[in-house]
């Protein structure tokens, strides 16, 4: 037998009560109180869907039961009910969460629609507040899954099969969520808290998606080479951060070498490489600067030699052996800890290697040595 919702009638007078008794008890499973007190304590012991609340009241009126019942909870649907009202107390009891005020006697069908909203909007924000917990809890177990096959010799041991099998439910997960936030965005008066839960579940799911992509990019074994100019990759990267949110406002300082030989690489690979390293920094800024971003690169011997130096918030000297370890984040809200770990794969890949040099502070310098190929005219940075 389906469960019914439960309503909660709080009324001083036998009659008003006995009435949304009958209006009600086909479709919803109704309780009585005759007093705010014993209200509190029936919704104490058995959460109601919504509660009808009568204003005037002996001892305890409505609107003392109503301010103790938000902090009881703070989110369950009240309809007040009065023989009388003033704007005043319609002021307090919408400030106090009521979704509706109504004055005796009330118009049935009216009562019957509100209810039913009601009911829809509390069973709404239930699930979402369960659906987000089960999600965070999802996360949190991948996240401890995760940092055990750390302990694994090489990240390339993950089974891509099983990283697109999360990703499947992720998907369908995020399209439901954006399916009810388009939906609530149509709603004149949906509830700014169930909107935020669904946005937070939107950006879990956002999380685990980047995670498990940084993963696949981590797990790729050979990389696609050909000639590659870095000066135009890095040039590129700038121009893409320049007009992005995240580097408009940061000045970005080139200085890179008119005549820089090519080397033979995977140029989306490198792209992603650099692209790390940037990112570093542009979260890395200090809050009381303006963050400058350096970039040169030049020949020496049978290396190219690319430098990308800041002026953020420095890297802590005890963190800095650990900055290239997977899953090493530095604190940094949303990072998974895989771009620097990345960035270092890539680079040995393409047999070079990658330096680091930090003040705390002061700034942070990254220097990468890559094994040049053919001489190339360049690119033009005039």
């Amino acid at each position: 037998m389906e469960e019914k919702f439960r309503v909660l009638v709080i009324d001083d007078e036998l009659g008003p009560r006995e009435s949304l008794r009958m209006l009600f008890k086909d479709e919803y499973e109704v309780v009585l109180a005759g007093s705010g007190d014993e209200g509190l304590v029936l919704h104490r012991q058995q959460p109601a869907q919504v509660i009808i609340l009568d204003l005037k009241m002996p001892e305890k009126d409505g609107l003392q039961t109503l301010e103790e019942l938000r902090h009881l909870d703070r989110e369950v649907p009240v309809i007040i009910l009065t023989g009388y009202g003033t704007m005043e107390a319609a002021r307090k009891a919408i400030h106090l969460g009521a979704v509706e005020f109504l004055t005796k006697p009330f118009d049935i069908e009216e009562m019957r629609q509100l209810v039913r909203k009601a009911v829809e909007k509390r069973v709404s924000h239930l699930a979402a507040a369960r659906l987000t917990e089960e999600l965070t809890a999802l996360n949190r177990q991948l996240q401890e899954k995760l940092t055990e096959m750390e302990k694994l010799s090489t990240l390339g041991l993950l089974s891509v099969e099983i990283l697109h099998e999360i990703n499947n439910p992720l998907t369908v997960i995020q399209g439901f969520t954006q399916l009810l936030l388009q939906e609530m965005a149509g709603e004149e008066h949906a509830s700014p808290v169930y909107r935020q839960y669904l946005q937070t579940i939107e950006e879990e799911i956002q999380r685990c998606q980047i995670l498990a992509r940084n993963i696949l990019d981590y797990s790729r074994e050979k990389p696609a080479f050909q000639p590659v100019n870095l000066n135009e990759i890095l040039v590129k990267i700038v121009g893409f951060l320049q007009q992005s949110k995240m580097g408009r406002a940061a000045v970005f300082q080139l200085n890179l070498a008119r005549q820089l030989p090519l080397l033979y690489g995977d140029p989306h690979q490198l792209h992603q490489a650099y692209l790390n390293i940037f990112l570093n920094s542009l979260q890395a800024s200090h809050p009381e600067r303006s963050l400058k971003i350096s970039v040169s690169s030049r020949s020496e011997n049978d290396w190219i030699v690319t430098s990308l130096s800041d002026n953020g918030k420095g890297i802590p000297e005890e963190d800095l052996p650990h900055i290239f370890q997977p899953f090493f984040t530095q604190g940094k809200t949303g990072g998974t800890g895989l771009g620097l770990s990345l960035t270092r794969k890539i680079i040995s890949l393409h047999q070079g290697r990658i330096e680091v040099a930090s003040r705390l502070d002061q700034g942070t310098t990254f220097t990468i040595f890559l094994p040049a190929g053919r001489a190339n005219s360049g690119v033009d940075t005039s």
